[in-house]
């Protein structure tokens, strides 16, 4: 519940993830390193040379890594056996590590690809080769598609503050249908609020939630999923907040609230679609999908340009 009450808030601030005027310098640049390169300390170096703020140093290496390494399905589904790392000492066994983790981030440049333990080493490694503080976050995530469990990705510091960044979302998405890597620039996974990356992401450590109050892992899995990715039309606030729909006389109702409004919305319930068309705001803002539940307990609401091309923005189910 305590996560709840600031949701409404915190997608607010979605636009500014969506579009970050702030950054455009760092993401023409980052466009512009388009060679392989073997060394992730030099290539920190040269794409920082030209900004004088550590957040845009941070931005340059995210955009960077983000639309040059695409993700390793093969190696999720299939990963290599874990090598064994020993050491006489446990000086000898941290040196032995290091030099593991180093041939990795070489393996991920030269192949430009890697899964989200490549990733976020990479941008580690940037970070401290052009001067920044940053560390890489184990724990677990969660995506509308069912796709998840163990993740890893990063935080930096920048003065005094840490930021959340996950390069791999960042990166793209795997298509559940084909099972393919689709690479798309993803930057409202850089610099996240806590409380809006806390809905798809949850470390291990919960000092790394960067929270006040920390939220258990029932209070986590028990959250409504929300895509707050949607350049084109960005999710501001959604009713029932904790995603628990109470139906009134057999039918269900969700309220969303966008400053674009979707041309088209589509409730599904397994294979069951109700598609919805030409909404309209009511005169506080909300569009209102009323839709008759039946015997499901879980809906997915798409919302799109048309009906052949929508994305899922909010999941809730049946209280």
């Amino acid at each position: 519940m305590k996560l709840l009450l600031v949701l409404s808030l915190t997608l607010l601030a979605a636009f500014s993830l969506c579009a970050q005027p702030e950054f455009a310098r760092a993401d023409s640049i980052a466009g512009t390193f388009t060679k392989k390169y073997n060394d992730a300390a030099e290539l920190a170096l040269q794409l920082t040379q030209s900004f004088n703020t550590d957040r845009e140093k941070a931005r340059v290496i995210f955009s960077w890594i983000a639309c040059n390494i695409r993700y390793d399905y093969k190696k999720y589904k299939d990963p290599p056996p874990k090598p064994r790392i020993g050491g006489r000492t446990p000086q000898e066994l941290q040196k032995n590590i290091q030099a593991f983790q180093e041939d990795e981030i070489r393996n991920t440049l030269r192949h430009e690809k890697g899964v989200c333990a490549d990733y976020s080493r990479l941008f580690q490694k940037m970070c401290t080769a052009a001067g920044l503080e940053s560390v890489v976050i184990s724990g677990i995530s969660r995506k509308m598609s069912g796709r998840g469990g163990s993740h890893a990705w990063n935080a930096v510091k920048i003065g005094e503050d840490w930021h959340l960044v996950d390069a791999t979302w960042g990166a793209g998405f795997v298509d559940d249908d084909t099972e393919r890597f689709v690479q798309r620039f993803t930057p409202a996974f850089f610099f996240t609020s806590p409380s809006l990356f806390l809905l798809n992401h949850l470390p291990d450590d919960e000092k790394w939630q960067l929270l006040e109050k920390p939220v258990s892992k029932i209070e986590f899995n028990e959250q409504p999923m929300v895509n707050f990715t949607i350049e084109a039309f960005p999710l501001e606030a959604f009713s029932p907040e904790n995603g628990k729909i109470v139906p009134t006389d057999g039918k269900a109702e969700i309220r969303l609230k966008f400053s674009t409004v979707p041309a088209v919305f589509v409730v599904a319930a397994g294979k069951k679609r109700e598609i919805q068309s030409d909404l309209k705001k009511n005169d506080d803002g909300w569009v209102v999908l009323t839709f008759t539940p039946g015997s499901a307990t879980l809906f997915t609401v798409y919302v799109g340009e048309s009906r052949a091309k929508t994305t899922a923005v909010l999941q809730c189910s049946i209280k």
